[in-house]
Formats: C-alpha cells, structure tokens, sequence
C-alpha cells in the first residue's frame, strides 16, 4: 500500500499524471514506530490512511511541510532500508507543500 499526494484546487481538478510523490506504508510503519521520528511531528504523515483519502488544507500543508524539513535531513532516516529514496520523497512533498501554500491550492492523499 501508498499514499499518493497530488496538488490541485479541488479533487475534480487533480490531473492524475502528475502525482508528486508516493510514499509506502512501510515508510509510515517505521515512522510511527521510530521515536526521534515521532518526536519530530511525523504523527501527521501516519495518521493519513493508507487505504483512504485525504483534503489537507493550509494548516495541514504547513504541519506536513514542517515534518518534511525536519526529517529529511535527521538521522534517524539512516535506520530505514531506503531512506535515500524517502529522503528524495520527502523533499518533493515539502516543494509541493510550498507550492501549494503559494497558490492557494490543496494537497489531496489517495491510499490504494
């Protein structure tokens, strides 16, 4: 299972070839299970359900931004199989956010 984030005005808008990045339940799992990861906010990523969907607006888009920074360049990242492949997501998810907030626009969340 992912989560797949796309930016647009509202769900009806979202061009479907244009995903920003996908990121795998297993990255939520270790998330949730990692402390210093925990301790840096990533609650927001793994309370999103990977087999539902999700409006993130601006409060949301910020908080999630913020986990992105603080994240992608913490250590704990290096305890993950494929933290440089994650690191990568995190930083096009934290270019979405901002381009997101610039815009006006929403950040929707599709589980599979």
């Amino acid at each position: 299972m992912a989560l797949d984030f796309y930016i647009a005005n509202s769900k009806r808008d979202i061009n479907w070839r244009e995903r920003i990045v996908g990121i795998e339940e297993s990255f939520q799992n270790f998330l949730r299970n990692n402390a210093d990861a925990v301790s840096l906010g990533a609650g927001c990523i793994c309370e999103i359900d990977p087999y539902g969907d999700k409006v993130l607006g601006s409060h949301d888009i910020e908080k999630l931004m913020d986990v992105c920074r603080n994240l992608k360049n913490h250590k704990c990242l290096d305890k993950y199989r494929e933290s440089t492949v994650e690191r990568e997501n995190l930083v096009k998810l934290e270019a979405a956010c901002k381009s997101a907030l610039e815009t006006n626009q929403y950040i929707f969340a599709f589980g599979d």
